[in-house]
């Protein structure tokens, strides 16, 4: 893990607060229950205190330490400061409703992981977009684009971008199927010079990104405002069928043992989140033992080159026409 982490976010600490309040409520012996019974709640208040969504005031997690037996200081007032981060705003929220729920949760669990682990089949991984190459995707991926919330996936992107590439974030490690780079994409209504220079800079981006790369392949630590801890590796098409290849996905880890490791899963028309630790950890060993076996991201910048290469070639060999605006 880079740098100096920030403390838990709304969403990381509501489920820390959640996970202690329950085994500690277990450890005393106690059903759920027992205490609205003893403390006068309704079955419901209890349940969504453990279960989520339902936040917890002070007043009443005091209530439930003393009844649980919790008399250590240092530990009433750990729980305390999570309650209190767990009733902060989360970062997502001035998204409003522009953005799909599920994709609003994983936002406030992704601001706040400190490993991260995106494998990508048909398109470069969001954080990593370049702008022209990120509008191109907001825009065109929908059969009728809203352009609210197209600016809304843009301006996510450019926001999570400053977290998980700056200094201070996660370790974060990015698998790319090759077929993704092949796809030229930017500015789709314009002539194919200005898609070409897209994807120059975008793979110019990306080079400079790949940080752990870049330091196993020269020697050198990363450049200043930099994520010394993301890497980039590309899946060739000669590993041909591989399990990860069925879709994407994205895997958050967190330093707290208490806090659930989670998947999240994007397809066009719906999105969803693993917390079950069976189904997470087997994406985890599909991510691991396909890392294993590509290239490593020293090599992420010649594959990169041999691709950009192709381009010219491509296109003369493929024309394709240009969409008539209007």
């Amino acid at each position: 893990m880079s740098g100096t982490r920030r403390s838990p976010g709304p969403a990381v600490a509501a489920s820390r607060l959640r996970s202690r309040l329950a085994s500690y409520r277990v450890h005393a012996g106690l059903t759920q229950k027992d205490v609205a019974k003893t403390l006068d709640w309704s079955d419901s208040k209890l349940h969504r205190i453990e279960n989520g969504p339902g936040r917890i005031q002070t007043s009443d997690l005091h209530a439930m330490l003393t009844l649980y037996g919790i008399t250590d200081e240092d530990e009433r007032q750990a729980m305390i400061s999570l309650g209190r981060a767990s009733r902060q705003p989360a970062p997502s929220t001035r998204y409003g409703q522009r953005l799909d729920p599920k994709f609003v949760e994983f936002l406030d669990y992704e601001a706040f992981a400190d490993r991260y682990f995106n494998y990508q089949t048909k398109l470069v991984p969001g954080v990593i977009q370049i702008a022209g190459y990120a509008d191109a995707i907001a825009t065109n991926l929908r059969f009728m684009p809203d352009e609210d919330e197209a600016a809304a996936v843009v301006d996510a992107r450019n926001e999570r971008a400053q977290y998980l590439t700056g200094p201070n974030g996660p370790t974060a490690e990015f698998i790319i199927d090759e077929g993704a780079l092949h796809r030229a994409i930017g500015g789709e209504s314009m002539a194919w010079d200005y898609k070409y220079e897209v994807m120059n800079r975008l793979f110019e981006h990306l080079n400079r990104l790949n940080t752990r790369g870049n330091t196993i392949r020269t020697g050198q630590s990363a450049s200043e405002g930099l994520n010394p801890d993301l890497s980039i590796q590309i899946v060739p098409f000669e590993v041909g069928a591989y399990a990860a290849l069925r879709g994407p996905f994205v895997a958050l880890e967190f330093d707290d043992p208490n806090d659930e490791s989670l998947v999240y899963l994007e397809n066009p028309d719906k999105q969803d989140i693993i917390r079950d630790p069976l189904i997470t950890a087997q994406y985890r060993t599909i991510f691991d033992d396909l890392q294993a076996r590509i290239p490593g991201p020293d090599h992420t910048a010649e594959i990169l080159e041999y691709i950009r290469s192709e381009f010219k070639a491509r296109h003369d060999a493929f024309p394709v026409r240009t969409p008539s605006i209007g």
